[in-house]
């Protein structure tokens, strides 16, 4: 709960949240959000792995139901890995995209630097590189 009160420090936008500990929040959200009457929805959530200690930006599924994004990451991102990965989407230590867009791996754990990144991200295009997203 406490990080969706707080949403809008991580991005003005408050389409974005960041847990500070793991927690099943998948299907929670979807109530929170209706229960909590948040608008605009939020779009993805940036937690730390428990089992890699690597960060993961998920995007929020449609419905509890479905497996499709609200606003999977940019198609040219995906299934890039590493320094491809990192020089594309402008985050250093990046892991993977998945080849459906809905999560981002990356070691780089400096909110700034995602902070930035996310910004971009809800932009409805984005410049990066020489590629735009769609």
């Amino acid at each position: 709960m406490e990080c969706l009160a707080a949403r809008e420090t991580i991005d003005s936008s408050g389409e974005i949240i960041k847990l500070n500990r793991s927690c099943p929040w998948r299907f929670h959200i979807h109530e929170l959000q209706e229960e909590m009457k948040i608008n605009p929805s939020i779009k993805y959530v940036l937690y730390q792995d428990d089992r890699s200690e690597k960060w993961r930006l998920q995007a929020v599924a449609i419905s509890p139901a479905r497996f499709e994004s609200r606003k999977p990451l940019p198609y040219l991102w995906r299934g890039l890995e590493n320094d491809r990965l990192s020089e594309v989407a402008g985050i250093p230590g990046c892991t993977f995209v998945h080849m459906s867009g809905f999560i981002i791996a990356a070691s780089n754990k400096e909110i700034s630097v995602w902070k930035r990144f996310l910004g971009l991200l809800l932009s409805c295009y984005v410049f990066l590189s020489w590629k735009f997203c769609r």
